[in-house]
């Protein structure tokens, strides 16, 4: 799996003795993420009611945003079974 500058960053966190590169990486990935979902699902709301597509679309978004903000919470703070924080 492609980690992208996450191990670097990392690695250069431990050199150095401070993680703020790293930090502000996660953090605003994680802020990208939640946005790019969030506004995802703003979009796909006001449909009309009778339009089956539409609704299925705003569903999977509201579901997309949900699940992703409930897992990466998960992850977090490690109270997924089995995760790696476990």
């Amino acid at each position: 799996m492609d980690r992208g500058p996450v191990i670097p960053l990392a690695e250069r966190a431990v050199e150095r003795g401070d993680p703020i590169e790293l930090i502000i990486l996660i953090l605003s990935s994680v802020e990208e993420e939640l946005r790019k979902r969030f506004q995802t699902l703003m979009d796909a709301r006001g449909h009309e009611e009778d339009d089956v597509p539409a609704a299925r679309a705003y569903v999977r978004a509201m579901l997309g945003f949900e699940l992703y903000a409930a897992h990466l919470f998960s992850f977090i703070t490690g109270s997924e079974e089995g995760g790696e924080g476990s």
